[in-house]
């Protein structure tokens, strides 16, 4: 796997939880304090995280960082 292919996973795993959820990026920005438009691209595979910010993610999302990188049943 790629770099890309890896972002544009992680940024698929993120957004599923999120619906999960049942918040849109305006909701999920203000439980991270990330902006939405920066959410999008986190999303979308075009943006790459530092570690801070993936445990502010899953902090917010309720999740173990681990989960965020089990990318079983996924695909781009």
């Amino acid at each position: 796997m790629n770099e890309e292919d890896f972002l544009k996973l992680f940024g698929k795993k993120i957004k599923n939880y999120r619906k999960e959820k049942g918040w849109n990026q305006l909701d999920f920005g203000l439980e991270t304090g990330i902006h939405p438009n920066e959410l999008s691209n986190i999303e979308c595979g075009r943006r790459n995280l530092t570690l801070r910010t993936i445990f502010k993610i899953a902090s917010a999302l309720d999740v173990e960082v681990e989960d965020l990188f089990n990318f079983k049943n996924l695909e781009i």
